[in-house]
């Protein structure tokens, strides 16, 4: 599981378009706290693989 923060990374995107595609249920997120929310590799690998999400370089 990774949080938001390397979830951006690992995507090269902002922390705001991850909490936006958790917001919306496009990318799923389990909440362990107040406020700590984390994100299933497998989950993150399935929004990359089927997802427009990027313009191509």
């Amino acid at each position: 599981m990774v949080s938001k923060q390397r979830a951006a990374e690992l995507l090269d995107v902002g922390i705001d378009f991850i909490s936006a595609r958790i917001a919306d249920g496009t990318i799923p997120a389990v909440k362990l706290g107040h406020r700590t929310v984390r994100i299933r590799l497998k989950d993150l690998e399935t929004f990359m693989n089927q997802r427009p999400w990027r313009n191509p370089a």
